[in-house]
Order: structure tokens, then sequence, then C-alpha cells
């Protein structure tokens, strides 16, 4: 079956060689968009009484689990942390976040006075642990469960609790509790991952093992929280309020870091680079923003070139570049202003290409602060998606090495599913090249028989997607010799 997008027209497929081959623009398109674009600040502020509710429990599991199984604790087994967000596979972000607070440093709680572990004052009065807001499209990104929390180092689950079924608050005087899971570790600290979406907690429990990386749950903003962020704290000793540490090295903190890799304190990156059929629209902070993402045009429709920065430096430029089907350059600018920095910032362009430009897929890209990012877009040429194989009557044999083929118009990656009777089994591959093929061997852990189908999906567009037009079969009698008969 062959799927398109609803309401695309196809017009002009009039690829013009005089047109590729003119030289490229050296004039910017129309700045529309150049500002913070993260108006909703994400923090939390627990009571008094809420901390020591949460703490208390905490403390009673990790005895109890002293008791009966976890070993003491052993300071020469110093844990070091990974990063706990990561961004579900498949999704065309480069990243999904940004720091909106670090720990305050400053002892002097119940002032004005903040002081973050580098010095400076990228945090809030009396935090003490780490706040990693969502971006771009924060609540959109909670609705999707796209951000996913993952335990940062190997432990045992000393808490959990799912019982706040608001995932959208949007005030810190909530008196919600928290969705949370708190992971004590072999050296005696304990990390806890706050705000998480409600029901999207793994379903291992108190006394259960987690590896570094280990899917943990989804960030929100659950409980005592102003908008959607994951808050990552550390203990010691007795996890008492003064018993915190701060897992960043620096001048107000410790002497060594505590993360595999710290991030540098300014970690200015592009988050994600997309094309909108008009400007994103936010009318509610609170509520999800409908983002207008299109990726397949018509001459003479304007399109929106957004570019969404964490860590946003103005001194920094941005080189920005528009490519025809042909890989030949159409248009090239540089962005830069004089904002000295902002934890979330978004820069768009509007451009309206002429008739005769070539029909096909374009690609927008970017180059800032040492990093390549890119996406697609369809010209007059309406995006198609056919899968060719599995497309029904197969039979593939498990361990066995098959071809995955398709076709499609577009650029970007794709994503390979694969669905046993409608219901989803496995994803094969995530942000995987649209060429055209992906070598599968079935793993062995796949029940034999009948039902199968894949399905691809564009990374880019979800909504372009195709299946098998019929059911394919595993089949499971394999020889030493890779053969399926004697």
């Amino acid at each position: 079956m062959r799927c398109f997008y609803a309401g695309w027209c196809l017009s002009g497929l009039l690829a013009s060689a005089a047109v590729a081959s003119e030289s490229p623009r050296w004039d910017a398109p129309a700045l529309v968009t150049d500002g913070d674009a993260d108006p909703l600040p994400s923090r939390d502020a627990l009571s008094p009484a809420q901390e020591k509710i949460l703490w208390d429990e905490i403390r009673h599991n990790v005895a109890a689990l002293r008791s009966l199984q976890l070993a003491l604790p052993d300071i020469a087994q110093t844990v070091t942390y990974n990063f706990p967000l990561r961004v579900e596979p498949g999704l065309p972000d480069y990243a999904g976040f940004r720091i909106s607070a670090f720990s305050d440093h400053n002892a002097a709680v119940g002032t004005s006075q903040v002081l973050d572990y580098n010095g400076g004052n990228r945090t809030y009065d009396g935090h003490r642990g780490t706040d990693i807001a969502l971006y771009p499209f924060s609540w959109n990104k909670v609705d999707s469960g796209d951000m996913q929390v993952i335990a940062a180092a190997a432990g045992t689950i000393a808490y959990k609790d799912d019982t706040d079924a608001s995932d959208h608050n949007c005030n810190v005087a909530s008196a919600d509790p928290w969705n949370y899971i708190g992971v004590v570790h072999s050296d005696g600290r304990l990390t806890l991952y706050g705000h998480m979406r409600h029901n999207s907690l793994t379903a291992k429990g108190v006394g259960q093992a987690v590896a570094q990386g280990d899917y943990l749950g989804t960030a929100a903003s659950s409980g005592n929280s102003s908008g959607p962020h994951l808050h990552f704290e550390v203990r010691t000793g007795g996890f008492t309020s003064n018993e915190w540490v701060d897992p960043y090295a620096g001048p107000s903190s410790q002497a060594a870091s505590l993360w595999t890799n710290q991030r540098p304190y300014l970690d200015s990156a592009i988050n994600r680079l997309a094309t909108h059929s008009s400007p994103p629209s936010t009318p509610d902070p609170c509520l999800p923003t409908v983002t207008n993402l299109q990726d397949s045009f018509t001459t003479n429709q304007n399109i929106y070139f957004y570019a969404y920065y964490r860590d946003f430096q103005g001194a920094l430029p941005t080189q920005l570049t528009l490519y025809r089907p042909d890989g030949s350059v159409y248009q090239t600018w540089s962005y830069s202003n004089a904002t000295t920095f902002s934890s979330a910032w978004s820069a768009a362009w509007v451009q309206n290409l002429p008739a005769g430009s070539p029909a096909g897929t374009w690609r927008f890209a970017a180059d800032y602060n040492g990093q390549s990012y890119g996406t697609f877009f369809n010209v007059n040429a309406p995006t198609a998606l056919t899968l060719v194989s599995p497309n029904g009557g197969e039979q593939w044999n498990l361990l066995q090495p098959h071809a995955v083929t398709w076709t499609d118009n577009f650029g970007g990656d794709v994503n390979i599913d694969l669905y046993r009777n409608n219901v989803f089994v496995a994803r094969l591959a995530s942000n995987t090249a649209s060429d055209g093929a992906y070598a599968w061997a079935p793993a062995a852990g796949l029940a034999p028989g009948t039902g199968y189908s894949v399905r691809i999906t564009s990374v880019i567009a979800p909504t372009l997607q195709d299946s098998s037009d019929a059911v394919f079969s595993l089949g499971d009698t394999i020889y030493a010799d890779g053969f399926d008969t004697p």
C-alpha cells in the first residue's frame, strides 16, 4: 500500500536544470523569530514538611534493604554518573533537554543570592539538585513520552512512588506528591529522579537492581513542579538536607566530577532543526504547542525554517544553508546576535521558493559551535513511502539475514518496527538511513509462526508510513549448516 500526507498537492514537477545550476544566494531569508523560546521556568520547591516525608520514606526503605539484602556502603567503589535523560529512539531531535537550574551552593537560604557550581547564577535559592527541562515543545514531549529517564549509575531501587496522575502541574505551589524513583549505589550515595510521568515508571520494584542506562520512566511535571523537567539529586550519608552532593566539579563545588563525562557549563548546541507551514503557537504556556510542523511544500508557499538552541550564545555564529535536491547550494547565510546567553532560544526564517525551483528532496542544514545539523523537506513532490519486502506470504527463518526493502522519495531516517497480529513486537531499527534496504536477522527469541508484518515510518514525519500488505511467517528449524532442512 502507498501512503501520502493528506492535503498535499502535486504542482509543476519541473526541475529546471538552469535553476539548479545557478550560483548560491548569499542574502538571508527574512528573520521572523529571534528570542527566548521558553517563557515557562522549570522549578520545584518542596515545603519542609513535604521534603521530610519524602526522605523519611527513602531512609526507612534503605534501612530495611540493608537488613535484608543490600550490602553496606563501600566508599572504595565510587560510582560515576552518565547523563540521566535520553530522547526516545526514533525521534528527529538531536537532543530534547536544557539545564534550567543547577544546584545552589550559597549557604544563605532565603535570600536572593545564589551560586551554581561554576560561580554563576544558573540556579535558584536553596535548590539541591539539577533541573533538566524538556525542549523544544516541552508539554508535547510529556504527552508523547519522548524523554526517557534512565539510571545514571547502577544501583538498587530504594523507593518508588507513582501516585500522582497529574503530569501537567504548572505551579510549584502544588501539593501533589512527586512521581519519583530513588536508587542507592554501592558507595552509599543515592540519586533521586523526580517529576516523572504517571504510569511510565519501570516495572521493577523496590529492592531490584538497575544497570547504568536502564529505563526508569519518562520526564513530566508531576508533583511540586512548574514545568516539564527531571529533578536529579544526589545525597550521601544519612540523606539529610545537609548531605547533598553536586555531581558537577567546579570552583564553587568539588574538585572531582562525579560525571563520567561532565558536560560543559555552556553546553551550546542545536536541539532540533525543523520546517513549519507557519510559526508554532503556544497560547497557553501550560499546554502543548501547536507545532505546525510540515516537511512537504509547493512553490509559492511560505516555508518557515527553525533552529531550536539550548545554552544559546549569540556571539557564536550559525552558518545556515539550503541545498537543492541535486546537492547544490541554493542559499546560505550566517546568524548571530548580541545575546550573551539564554538556556533556550529559537531563531526562524521564512522563505518562499519561486516557481521553477527543482522538485524533490531539499536539505536545511546548520553549523553551530563546531557541530553540524540537518533536516529534509520536499518541494513539489509529495513524499511517498512503499514497503516492498516483506509484503506478505514470505517465510523468513530465525537467525538468518533477510532484506527489509522499501522505496521512498524523501531524505532523513526511518524507523522499522515488527508487529504480530497488529500488536507491536519490537523495534528493528531506529533512525536508520532511508536508503531503501535494511538487513535483519530475526532473533532466536521471536515466536515462530505466521501473523507477522513490518511497518516503516519516516522519522521527520511519523504520519508517513507503510506496512506489509499481508502477513508473513517466521520459521524456527535452523540446523548447524544454516539450512532449514537436514
